[in-house]
């Protein structure tokens, strides 16, 4: 697969999707979509600019930015999947309740970012934010954005080669 990631004998990471302007993916022609499902739902061209149709939910692929704007999500499903790093923004009230992870990012590695001026509160049976990666990973939570993660679990887990995590600015 030209835009998928395999394993072999070796990882073999990803080229990743390349959008045209007709929707498709320029390198193997395919419906063009990102590997982030929000809510069991995943990033195409035809959605990333309201993804659950509601309004609170969008996808910058030009700067692979996930904002959350009056997001609220209560199911089995994990709220946020991705399998590349994010700079996610947080705008207004947001929740995620979760029988799984809120957000997991199951990353080779990279920067995420949790910025804006909104809030998130996450109620998940596993770890709310969950990171999984065979690199290293820089998280950073910034802006003034609040989050309250309740979970019986950790709130914030980072598994990587080398991990730094951030909290800066005004977040809470």
């Amino acid at each position: 697969p030209v835009c998928d990631a395999v394993f072999e004998d070796d990882y073999v990471e990803m080229l990743g999707h390349v959008r045209g302007e007709d929707g498709n993916c320029t390198v193997c022609g395919e419906v063009y979509s990102v590997a982030i499902w929000v809510a069991g739902v995943q990033i195409t061209a035809e959605n990333m600019e309201d993804i659950l149709g509601d309004g609170t939910v969008s996808f910058d692929d030009a700067t692979d930015t996930l904002t959350l704007n009056g997001f609220n999500h209560i199911g089995e499903e994990k709220g946020i999947y991705s399998e590349i790093p994010l700079n996610i923004v947080l705008v207004g009230e947001n929740t995620i309740t979760s029988g799984y992870e809120g957000f997991w990012f199951d990353i080779v590695g990279g920067a995420i970012t949790i910025s804006g001026t909104g809030s998130l509160t996450m109620d998940s049976a596993d770890e709310c934010i969950d990171v999984d990666a065979l690199g290293d990973v820089d998280m950073t939570i910034g802006g003034s954005v609040t989050l309250n993660l309740m979970t019986e679990s950790e709130g914030i887990y980072l598994y990587a080669n080398t991990a730094e995590l951030v909290i800066q600015d005004n977040a809470t």
